[in-house]
């Protein structure tokens, strides 16, 4: 008899949340791609410059519409899901998770703060140690005390992060013009200490979006050292946290308790259809709507109040979309349609973890100093090409991975921290995949 937790047998693995997973990882790089390859700044830029063209304008539309902050959100809801599941398991054995649940997430805060600071500064992984903190004590809710929680702090985080935005780009300076920046910032000084020079000195207007800003942040990330890129990694990275502590990381708090209320609710499997269906004609198309609404209200020069209402319907339309997707996901998932392709995909999906970071690292090579030193060459439209060729490169490493082992080697490493014992890694003969270890 087992006197220990052990990690998910492929038999209780819910087969849907891997291929939901793998299609986040698509969506979450078409929102990535713009801070891998541009200044940290370029991210919150309302619209397309003049001189990008249909096609840039075209693309932009595209990310915002469907994708920026569409899919962080699902890949929120299915750690809530994990850590309900292995709860679940670990009550039906008469055990305490907790021991469990915080190495897991202290295991995660430690890849994420080595992902932040070292590879690339959009990590989100850190935030999830809060989060599965606050979770924890709450795994043994019901789900509609759970959703009625997690509808609350969703509202409260919406409220906050559209004021936020209100004040910190509805009444945004213009930016100092690049002439003018290029003649301010001194060419003797390495990068960052140009940067900090003005920065220091109040004459960045703009915020990230100032090119007293983004002019030596670009020279640091495409040609070095590493020093001076890490330096402002480590700034973004700063922001980001912030962001999270502001609103955003409630919102993600919110987002697990959601998932965790979602698998209560058995609404990942099949029995669930109607629930699918209902979430895919109507949730799916409200929310496009609303995101689309908000981006059209931002135009050239929003006012705060415009930002703040903007940031309200878009916030809404997020999450709307977000469950719309999720529950035509789960309907494609319970299909007879493209089985090769749900299940080339669902590797990827399967070891998510590794996946993400690698999408780090292979956009990083291709954009940073220590790589192609693509960083600020590139159009909107060349990186949503990069996009495409990037994740058929990390689905088709998952693909030859699983071939040969059980798990990715992130997920190997998190799972034996997580147990205390080193778990196997190589796939017996003949064994398949659906019935290793997870």
């Amino acid at each position: 008899m087992s006197h220990s937790l052990a990690p998910t047998a492929g038999p209780e693995r819910i087969g849907a949340l891997d291929l939901i997973r793998g299609v986040a990882l698509l969506g979450i790089l078409f929102v990535n791609i713009q801070v891998f390859g541009e200044a940290f700044g370029t991210y919150t830029v309302l619209k397309p410059e003049a001189d990008e063209g249909s096609a840039g304008a075209a693309a932009f539309c595209f990310v915002a519409v469907f994708c920026a902050t569409k899919f962080y959100p699902i890949f929120s809801m299915l750690f809530g899901v994990g850590l309900a599941v292995q709860w679940s398991r670990a009550v039906a054995q008469g055990r305490s998770y907790t021991a469990y649940g915080v190495r897991r997430l202290l295991s995660l805060m430690v890849v994420g703060l080595a992902h932040g600071l070292l590879i690339w500064y959009g990590d989100i992984l850190f935030a999830y140690l809060i989060a599965g903190l606050l979770t924890l004590p709450l795994l043994k809710a019901k789900p509609k005390t759970l959703l009625i929680v997690a509808g609350c702090i969703l509202a409260l985080s919406t409220l906050i992060s559209a004021a936020f935005a209100a004040v910190t780009i509805g009444m945004a300076q213009p930016p100092n013009d690049a002439a003018a920046a290029a003649a301010m910032l001194d060419p003797s000084l390495p990068p960052f200490d140009r940067f900090w020079e003005v920065f220091a000195s109040g004459q960045i207007k703009a915020g990230p979006q100032d090119p007293l800003w983004t002019m030596p942040e670009t020279e640091a990330m495409r040609e070095g050292p590493w020093a001076q890129a890490f330096y402002f990694r480590a700034l973004s990275f700063a922001f980001i946290l912030f962001i999270m502590l502001i609103g955003m990381g409630w919102g993600i708090w919110a987002l697990f308790l959601t998932g965790v209320a979602l698998y209560k609710l058995g609404f990942f499997t099949p029995s669930r259809a109607a629930w699918h269906r209902r979430l895919a004609a109507v949730s799916l198309p409200v929310g496009l709507a609303m995101a689309s609404g908000a981006h059209l209200m931002m135009g050239d020069k929003p006012g705060p109040l415009v930002m703040f209402g903007a940031g309200l319907l878009g916030g809404a339309g997020a999450i709307a979309t977000s469950l719309g997707y999720v529950g035509a996901l789960m309907l494609f998932a319970h299909s007879a349609a493209l089985s090769a392709l749900k299940g080339t995909v669902s590797k990827a999906g399967r070891m998510g973890l590794t996946s993400y970071l690698l999408e780090s690292v292979i956009a990083t090579a291709l954009f940073y100093h220590w790589g192609l030193q693509w960083f600020g060459e590139t159009t909107r439209m060349e990186r949503m090409v990069l996009v495409l060729l990037i994740y058929l490169a990390v689905v088709l490493i998952a693909n030859v991975w699983l071939r040969v082992f059980l798990y990715g080697p992130m997920e190997w490493l998190w799972r034996t921290v997580t147990y205390l014992r080193p778990q196997p890694m190589l796939r017996r003969a003949g064994t398949p995949l659906a019935a290793a270890a997870s």
